[in-house]
C-alpha cells in the first residue's frame, strides 16, 4: 500500500477539521489504494493475454478431448480389411481370370449382394476378407476350381462425416478416400455470414479418446498450409467469428455436433 505521506505530515492540522470532513478526506486515500492494486492485478492478467487472444488454442486438454496441432489418420485408415461392409456400401469384386464374374455391386437394405451364377450372397457385417472367402466356397461349389476373388470397397455408407456450426449446410455428409476439408466445406456451400475461415475444427475419435486440432481455409487456400483429408466418423464445426475459443466451448459444440448428427435420418444427408 502507498501511503500518501504529505497528508500524515499534516495530520495534526487536519485533525482540526470536521468530522465529516476528516472522514471524506480518509476514503480518497482507501480508494486510491485500492485502484492501485486494482491496476497492477490487471496489469498481471493483461500479460497472459486474455481478451481476444491469438488462435490457434494452445495444444492439450484434460478429459476425453486433448488439442493437437495437427490430427493423424485414424488407426483403421488405410487398413480396409478391418472395415465392416454396411448396406448400401458399393463393392468392386473382381475373380481372378475369369472376367464374366467381375462385378461392381451395391449391398441391398437386407445386407445382400447378386453375383452371377450364385445368386444372393449374405455381405453386411462381414470384413472384406471374410466375403472374398464366402464368394470363394460358393464359386469353388459347383462353377470354379480355385477361385481366387479380391473385393475393393468403393463407397462405403458408414464413411459419413458431420458438419456442424456456421456452415451454410449442416448434416451428414459422405465422404471417400479423396475427401480433403476444403473438398467438404465447398460441398456445403461454404460457410455461413458470420462463420470464421479461421476457426474450423475437426474433431476425431481414436483408441484412447477424442482429439481435435483448429484449421484456417485462409492459409490453406494461400498455400500455407495443407488441405488436410478428412476421414468417415470425423465431426468438423465452424464457429461464429466473434466465438472466444476455450476447451470447454470445443466440449460443448462437440456434444451439440453428436446430437445433430443423431437426429438427421439416412435419407437426409447432405
Amino acid at each position: 500500500m502507498n501511503l500518501r505521506l504529505d497528508l500524515i505530515t499534516e495530520l495534526p492540522a487536519l485533525l482540526k477539521l470536521p468530522a465529516c470532513v476528516i472522514f471524506c478526506l480518509t476514503m480518497l486515500v482507501l480508494a486510491g489504494c485500492n485502484t492501485s492494486g486494482s491496476a497492477n492485478t490487471a496489469g498481471s492478467a493483461n500479460s497472459s493475454c486474455t481478451v481476444n487472444c491469438p488462435t490457434p488454442l494452445q495444444a492439450g486438454g484434460t478429459g476425453d478431448l486433448n488439442v493437437v496441432k495437427n490430427l493423424p489418420p485414424p488407426s483403421s485408415a488405410g487398413n480396409t480389411d478391418e472395415l465392416r461392409i454396411s448396406e448400401n456400401d458399393l463393392l468392386s469384386v473382381d475373380v481372378f481370370q475369369v472376367n464374366d464374374l467381375d462385378r461392381e455391386v451395391r449391398v441391398a437394405f437386407n445386407g445382400k449382394i447378386s453375383m452371377p451364377l450364385i445368386g444372393d450372397v449374405d455381405a453386411a457385417g462381414l470384413t472384406l476378407p471374410e466375403l472374398e472367402r464366402r464368394l470363394e466356397s460358393r464359386y469353388g461349389e459347383k462353377y470354379l476350381q480355385s477361385p481366387n476373388v479380391t473385393v475393393f470397397l468403393k463407397e462405403s455408407a458408414g464413411q459419413q462425416i458431420t458438419m456442424d456450426g456456421e456452415f451454410r449446410k449442416t448434416g451428414t455428409l459422405k465422404v471417400n478416400n479423396n475427401s480433403s476439408l476444403l473438398k467438404v466445406v465447398s460441398r456445403v456451400g461454404g460457410l455461413s455470414s458470420i462463420g470464421d475461415n479461421d476457426k474450423i475444427f475437426i474433431y476425431r475419435t481414436y483408441d484412447d479418446g477424442n482429439k481435435v486440432a483448429q484449421y484456417s481455409i485462409t492459409k490453406i487456400r494461400k498455400n500455407v498450409n495443407l488441405d488436410p483429408r478428412v476421414y468417415g466418423g470425423d465431426v468438423i464445426v465452424a464457429f461464429a467469428s466473434n466465438t472466444k475459443i476455450a476447451t470447454q466451448t470445443l466440449k460443448q459444440a462437440l456434444g451439440l455436433a453428436g446430437l445433430a448428427a443423431k437426429g438427421v435420418a439416412t435419407g437426409g444427408a447432405l
